[in-house]
Protein backbone atom coordinates (compact mmCIF):
# COMPACT_ATOMS: atom_id res chain seq x y z
CA UNK A 1 0.00 0.00 0.00
CA UNK A 2 1.46 3.93 -0.87
CA UNK A 3 0.29 6.81 1.47
CA UNK A 4 0.04 10.25 -0.19
CA UNK A 5 3.18 10.76 2.10
CA UNK A 6 5.33 8.51 0.36
CA UNK A 7 5.16 5.16 2.54
CA UNK A 8 5.30 1.99 -0.04
CA UNK A 9 3.87 -0.53 3.04
CA UNK A 10 3.38 -3.77 2.99
CA UNK A 11 -0.33 -5.26 3.40
CA UNK A 12 0.47 -8.10 5.70
CA UNK A 13 2.40 -5.15 8.59
CA UNK A 14 -0.09 -2.94 7.84
CA UNK A 15 -3.02 -5.35 8.99
CA UNK A 16 -0.76 -6.44 11.76
CA UNK A 17 -0.38 -2.54 12.66
CA UNK A 18 -1.96 -1.12 15.51
CA UNK A 19 -2.85 1.81 13.72
CA UNK A 20 -6.25 2.24 12.07
CA UNK A 21 -5.66 5.57 10.16
CA UNK A 22 -3.28 6.23 7.47
CA UNK A 23 -1.18 8.92 9.84
CA UNK A 24 -1.65 6.03 13.04
CA UNK A 25 0.12 3.89 9.70
CA UNK A 26 2.57 5.89 9.41
CA UNK A 27 3.94 7.14 12.90
CA UNK A 28 4.27 3.15 13.59
CA UNK A 29 6.54 2.79 10.10
CA UNK A 30 8.68 6.26 10.96
CA UNK A 31 10.10 3.59 14.04
CA UNK A 32 9.82 0.47 12.23
CA UNK A 33 12.85 -0.98 10.29
CA UNK A 34 11.26 -0.83 6.21
CA UNK A 35 12.67 -4.41 6.04
CA UNK A 36 9.80 -5.53 8.24
CA UNK A 37 7.41 -2.97 7.15
CA UNK A 38 8.65 -2.29 3.38
CA UNK A 39 7.13 -3.10 -0.13
CA UNK A 40 9.32 -2.55 -2.94
CA UNK A 41 9.73 1.06 -4.20
CA UNK A 42 12.07 1.31 -6.29
CA UNK A 43 11.63 0.60 -9.28
CA UNK A 44 13.09 -3.26 -10.75
CA UNK A 45 15.79 -0.93 -13.53
CA UNK A 46 16.64 1.20 -10.93
CA UNK A 47 20.47 -0.03 -10.62
CA UNK A 48 21.28 -0.19 -14.21
CA UNK A 49 22.03 3.09 -15.07
CA UNK A 50 22.43 7.04 -13.06
CA UNK A 51 19.04 8.17 -12.32
CA UNK A 52 18.34 11.55 -11.48
CA UNK A 53 15.26 11.75 -10.33
CA UNK A 54 12.68 9.17 -7.99
CA UNK A 55 9.31 8.25 -8.17
CA UNK A 56 7.80 10.62 -5.67
CA UNK A 57 6.83 11.14 -2.89
CA UNK A 58 9.02 8.46 -1.89
CA UNK A 59 10.22 7.51 1.94
CA UNK A 60 13.67 5.40 2.09
CA UNK A 61 15.31 4.62 4.99
CA UNK A 62 19.23 6.13 5.54
CA UNK A 63 21.82 2.64 6.13
CA UNK A 64 24.84 5.28 6.46
CA UNK A 65 25.62 8.79 5.54
CA UNK A 66 29.37 9.32 4.35
CA UNK A 67 31.28 12.68 3.55
CA UNK A 68 32.96 11.80 0.53
CA UNK A 69 35.23 14.74 0.38
CA UNK A 70 36.77 14.23 4.08
CA UNK A 71 39.10 11.86 5.36
CA UNK A 72 37.54 8.33 6.44
CA UNK A 73 38.88 8.80 10.02
CA UNK A 74 37.85 12.66 10.08
CA UNK A 75 34.47 13.07 8.92
CA UNK A 76 33.52 16.03 10.44
CA UNK A 77 36.78 17.32 8.84
CA UNK A 78 36.34 21.60 9.13
CA UNK A 79 38.94 21.72 5.88
CA UNK A 80 36.60 19.80 3.38
CA UNK A 81 33.86 20.39 1.61
CA UNK A 82 30.81 19.40 2.70
CA UNK A 83 29.78 16.06 -0.18
CA UNK A 84 27.36 13.74 1.58
CA UNK A 85 26.76 10.73 0.00
CA UNK A 86 23.57 8.80 1.48
CA UNK A 87 23.29 4.99 1.59
CA UNK A 88 19.49 4.30 1.51
CA UNK A 89 17.08 1.44 1.06
CA UNK A 90 13.32 1.00 0.51
CA UNK A 91 13.78 -1.85 2.59
CA UNK A 92 14.46 -4.60 -0.79
CA UNK A 93 16.26 -2.83 -3.00
CA UNK A 94 19.71 -0.43 -2.00
CA UNK A 95 20.74 2.66 -3.88
CA UNK A 96 22.36 5.82 -2.99
CA UNK A 97 22.42 9.64 -3.64
CA UNK A 98 24.83 12.17 -3.58
CA UNK A 99 23.78 15.25 -1.58
CA UNK A 100 24.42 18.51 -3.94
CA UNK A 101 23.89 22.42 -2.93
CA UNK A 102 21.82 23.67 -1.24
CA UNK A 103 22.10 21.09 2.06
CA UNK A 104 19.80 18.70 3.40
CA UNK A 105 18.50 20.02 6.65
CA UNK A 106 19.04 17.32 9.29
CA UNK A 107 21.60 15.49 7.00
CA UNK A 108 24.83 15.07 8.32
CA UNK A 109 27.61 12.18 8.98
CA UNK A 110 25.45 12.03 12.23
CA UNK A 111 22.55 10.76 11.28
CA UNK A 112 21.96 7.51 12.46
CA UNK A 113 20.86 4.30 10.50
CA UNK A 114 17.00 3.64 11.02
CA UNK A 115 16.12 7.67 9.77
CA UNK A 116 13.75 8.00 7.23
CA UNK A 117 13.95 10.34 4.61
CA UNK A 118 11.21 11.34 1.93
CA UNK A 119 11.53 12.84 -1.50
CA UNK A 120 8.93 14.37 -3.23
CA UNK A 121 9.20 16.77 -6.41
CA UNK A 122 9.79 19.87 -4.44
CA UNK A 123 11.89 18.54 -1.97
CA UNK A 124 13.62 16.02 0.45
CA UNK A 125 13.17 16.34 4.17
CA UNK A 126 14.97 14.32 6.68
CA UNK A 127 12.14 12.52 9.18
CA UNK A 128 12.67 12.07 12.83
CA UNK A 129 12.64 8.10 13.05
CA UNK A 130 14.63 6.01 14.63
CA UNK A 131 14.41 2.19 13.99
CA UNK A 132 14.66 1.05 17.85
CA UNK A 133 13.70 -2.43 17.62
CA UNK A 134 16.76 -3.93 18.92
CA UNK A 135 17.00 -7.23 16.66
CA UNK A 136 16.61 -5.11 13.42
CA UNK A 137 18.10 -2.01 15.04
CA UNK A 138 20.99 0.51 14.02
CA UNK A 139 23.96 -1.44 15.20
CA UNK A 140 22.07 -4.45 12.91
CA UNK A 141 21.55 -2.74 9.67
CA UNK A 142 25.17 -0.95 10.43
CA UNK A 143 26.75 -4.72 10.46
CA UNK A 144 24.50 -5.69 7.60
CA UNK A 145 25.35 -2.76 5.47
CA UNK A 146 29.03 -3.24 5.79
CA UNK A 147 28.53 -6.96 5.89
CA UNK A 148 26.47 -7.62 2.33
CA UNK A 149 27.36 -5.91 -0.69
CA UNK A 150 24.89 -3.77 -2.83
CA UNK A 151 23.14 -5.94 -5.05
CA UNK A 152 21.72 -3.02 -7.06
CA UNK A 153 23.69 0.71 -6.40
CA UNK A 154 22.73 3.90 -8.17
CA UNK A 155 23.81 7.42 -8.46
CA UNK A 156 21.21 9.47 -7.50
CA UNK A 157 22.19 13.46 -8.04
CA UNK A 158 19.88 15.02 -5.22
CA UNK A 159 19.21 18.61 -7.29
CA UNK A 160 15.51 19.98 -5.88
CA UNK A 161 15.26 20.44 -1.95
CA UNK A 162 12.98 22.61 0.25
Amino acid sequence: MATPAGWKLSPDWIKNCDGNSVAQVEKAAINTDLKVCGSQALPDDFGSAQIDTLPGPLVLQILKVKNISAPTDNQKSDHAPRMLRVHMTDGHTKCYGVEMNPKINKLSVDTPPGTKIRFNAREIRVLNGRVRNPDVGAVRMLDDFTVFAFRTCARLECTCFG
